[in-house]
């Protein structure tokens, strides 16, 4: 799984291979929150099945890193490392509902359902066939990782019973759609089309598909759940999702 090289220039191959660099190394970092959340839901008591998904979530990162990384090797034409990098965060309870919960939603409700929406947006701008099939295999994992998430959150809902805990989901919602609201969009530039070409995403064109992600998947999903759960776990916050 090459891309085409034939007409790039190397200013342009590196800048390309630092951009899937950093791709290899945000997937790498899903890969320890995967095995966390998979505990988190042993512990919790959570269905075999969702656990199950949590650690097939893991081993699909694992291909993801490795496979941004062998693109970020063909563009700079030598191996690639990752390089030393930390958690993007610390490691959450195994056993606080509204903890899992919070992180749940901030991370995976929310980031892996818009990194999905990112992936696919990546996939359709992609003119190169091999950068194409990389990503759409990713939006499509991504997918997957993200529906296992909107799972748990209507599995601990109901299961926990717990206004605090409904309360604490609610407000994380209100307050991630708040904060992709509040991001200043960058102004297009001239390497917008160039690295989309390659599957490379700049924020003057990221941030409008996260936000349009947020108002027309994440918060209609999120209204649908917290109106699923029964009103005796609530504070009325369902109506307050935006």
């Amino acid at each position: 799984m090459a891309p085409q090289l034939s007409d790039l220039e190397w200013a342009e191959r590196t800048r390309l291979a630092l951009g899937w660099r950093l791709e290899a190394i945000d997937h790498h970092r899903s890969i320890a929150a995967c095995a966390r959340f998979a505990a988190q839901l042993q512990a919790s008591g959570a269905p075999v099945k969702l656990v199950a998904a949590a650690q097939r979530a893991e081993s699909n990162e694992i291909a993801h890193a490795e496979l941004c990384l062998a693109m970020a090797s063909a563009y700079a034409d030598h191996p690639v490392t990752l390089g030393v990098h930390h958690a993007s965060d610390r490691p959450g309870s195994l056993d606080d509902p509204i903890a899992i919960a919070v992180h749940t939603v901030r991370a995976s409700c929310v980031g892996e359902t818009v990194r999905a929406a990112l992936a696919t947006a990546a996939a359709q701008a992609a003119s190169d066939s091999a950068v194409r099939r990389l990503l759409v295999r990713v939006a499509a994992d991504e997918t997957r990782h993200a529906g296992l998430a909107w799972r748990y959150l209507k599995w601990t809902l109901r299961h926990e019973q717990s206004p605090s805990l409904f309360n604490a989901t609610a407000a994380t919602f209100d307050a991630q759609l708040a904060r992709v609201e509040g991001q200043l969009a960058a102004p297009p530039n001239r390497d917008d089309r160039w690295l989309a070409h390659h599957g490379l995403l700049t924020p003057a064109v990221r941030t409008p598909i996260a936000l349009r992600c947020m108002h027309e998947v994440v918060i209609p999903c999120a209204r649908a759940l917290l109106a699923e759960v029964p009103q005796t776990s609530s504070k009325g916050h369902a109506a307050d999702v935006a």
